[in-house]
């Protein structure tokens, strides 16, 4: 799930939270962290927006 913030007053977005959960066979919690960060890394839209709006990743295993 991805969730922003929208500022009326600026017409920006100012933050992007990015709610990861899954389940992955014989992957701990940190090994889906490691994936969920190298996938948000590689992301043409968290790179278009990086250094514009503050990203956020919460992952989780399900």
């Amino acid at each position: 799930t991805a969730t922003c913030t929208f500022d009326a007053d600026q017409l920006k977005i100012t933050t992007m939270v990015l709610d990861v959960r899954g389940r992955v066979p014989d992957l701990d919690a940190e090994g889906f962290q490691d994936a969920a960060e190298q996938a948000e890394q590689g992301c043409p839209v968290s790179n278009a927006l990086r250094g514009n709006v503050d990203i956020q990743l919460n992952a989780s295993l399900a």
